[in-house]
């Protein structure tokens, strides 16, 4: 399941990002982003619903949830119609990549997770550890398999 939050912040406080990103973070579920999705595809909130197995009014209040956390107005509705509006064709692009760029950062970290990647660092003190450093970093000497011996 794609899942990722950004949370909008009031105050920067004592916190590591600057006062000025503060106004353009949003709380944003990948609910959400899979309601609007649909709805911007379908252009029909009843399809849309259908298609994700929930109800309308709750796919209605997910996306005016969006709308209000994202700022602007994503979808024009009339009672006929859904069309998406300029801001609402950005944020489709967007979000169609944004599960590419996930399953990719995933599929970095399992390897970085297992060892296989990243970096260690070592230090030592010069004169109390000079001679053993290169066997340390050596490793333990590699060994055949053991097994049946040449015939």
């Amino acid at each position: 399941m794609l899942s990722f939050t950004v949370r909008r912040c009031r105050t920067a406080g004592n916190s590591r990002i600057g006062p000025h990103l503060h106004s353009r973070l949003v709380d944003v579920s990948s609910r959400k982003l899979r309601h609007f999705v649909a709805v911007a595809e379908e252009l029909h909130f009843s399809r849309a619903a259908a298609r994700l197995f929930v109800t309308q009014q709750s796919l209605s209040t997910q996306i005016r949830e969006l709308e209000k956390a994202v700022g602007v107005t994503l979808l024009h509705r009339t009672t006929r119609s859904v069309e998406l509006m300029p801001a609402g064709e950005v944020l489709l692009a967007a979000v169609r990549k944004s599960p590419a760029v996930l399953d990719t950062g995933m599929e970095a970290a399992r390897p970085t997770h297992r060892g296989e990647n990243g970096r260690v660092k070592v230090g030592f003190v010069i004169g109390a550890a000079l001679e053993p450093t290169p066997l340390i970093l050596a490793g333990p000497p590699v060994t055949a398999a053991p097994g049946p011996g040449p015939r």
